[in-house]
């Protein structure tokens, strides 16, 4: 099975302005997702993107910069946006085959 990552929003503060509203709104619309690996780069280039454009839609307030980082384990990726919030990757493990192996097992020990 290829990698899996599964996105949330882990870390909001209140939003203090109109900006912040929309990177909120923008950031908890991809919460709760799973993502293939491949789409991992798609993924951080769309929140970058749309993250800029909110950013020209509210020049008034400061604008919010988005950074990208992966610790040194590659199971977990880290996009900020700003001090406010922190959306995170979490590489998902597939089980079905353990899951599947522990059943049979269990069969085999009511025979």
């Amino acid at each position: 099975m290829k990698n899996k990552y599964y996105g949330h929003l882990s870390r909001s503060n209140s939003a203090k302005n109109k900006l912040e509203e929309a990177v909120y709104k923008l950031l908890s619309s991809l919460d709760h997702i799973v993502l293939e690996i491949e789409e991992v780069p798609a993924l951080r280039e769309s929140i970058a993107r749309n993250v800029k454009i909110l950013n020209s839609q509210h020049p008034r307030c400061t604008a919010i910069i988005t950074a990208y980082w992966e610790p040194n384990h590659e199971d977990v990726v880290f996009i900020s946006c700003g001090d406010n919030f922190t959306y995170t990757l979490k590489e998902v493990r597939d089980f079905s085959g353990e899951v599947n192996q522990l059943i049979e097992q269990a069969k085999g020990v009511g025979k």
